[in-house]
């Protein structure tokens, strides 16, 4: 009987210390340097400070982009088109570009408020005038929200609640009829009360709320089931 045959092994090689001294100061390890590429020098961040700063809405025609929101009134484009007007100055890299976006929607008057035609409709009668109006009553439940975030977003600041008391007939004019009239989404609903509430801290905007009935409408709204958003601001109101 033959014995098993044994396999090969392979000889062990072990590692030979090296001796440092021996080293010459030219083969030392040197820390290698930094890629150009991804490396940031102070010229670099600079530009990039610039670059954020720098309001991209300055690149936009405020006059197309009105004629865009007023000519779809209800699609989803025009709510995407508001929701990214808001978030320009809600999400924004730095304060000083929310300044900037907001000073833009207001001075470029996005929402068509300081438009002569206007003054013709300061009753309590629709006018489908400016882009606030057309898009607040129109059939498109997510413009019609989008649209009530963004005048609540520009009610939040000093500067945009001037803008809108500035027409605050013609505002009131297009929420209220709205708010009154319509069975809207929760969401919308609470966005249009939160603003009407920031309003209603001027002396002048309390007087048109009475006389256009708000107060009763809030008395019945608040005895029906609400949520607590909506409880607060129309308490508040």
């Amino acid at each position: 009987m033959r014995a098993a045959r044994k396999l090969p092994t392979r000889p062990v090689r072990s590692s030979l210390a090296a001796d440092r001294a021996h080293f010459r100061s030219s083969d030392e390890v040197h820390e290698v340097p930094p890629d150009p590429k991804t490396s940031s020098s102070p010229r670099k961040e600079s530009s990039v400070v610039e670059r954020s700063d720098r309001c991209l809405l300055n690149d936009l025609d405020p006059s197309k982009l009105s004629s865009l929101i007023c000519g779809h009134p209800a699609g989803r484009g025009t709510a995407l088109l508001l929701q990214a007007l808001r978030q320009q100055v809600t999400i924004a890299a730095s304060c000083e570009y929310s300044r900037k976006a907001l000073a833009w929607i207001i001075d470029n008057d996005v929402l068509q408020l300081k438009n002569r035609r206007n003054v013709r409709h300061l009753t309590w009668t629709t006018s489908l005038i400016c882009a606030l109006i057309r898009v607040l009553q129109a059939d498109g439940v997510d413009s019609r929200e989008q649209m009530a975030r963004l005048i609540n977003m520009l009610a939040s600041f000093t500067s945009g609640r001037q803008y809108l008391l500035t027409h605050l007939r013609l505002v009131l004019n297009c929420v209220v009829p709205v708010l009154r009239g319509r069975r809207l989404p929760t969401t919308t609903q609470e966005q249009l009360l939160a603003m009407l509430q920031k309003f209603s801290v001027r002396h002048a905007c309390q007087k048109e709320l009475l006389l256009c009935g708000m107060l009763e409408w809030i008395v019945n709204f608040l005895e029906g089931r609400t949520t607590a958003y909506a409880t607060e601001y129309a308490c508040s109101l």
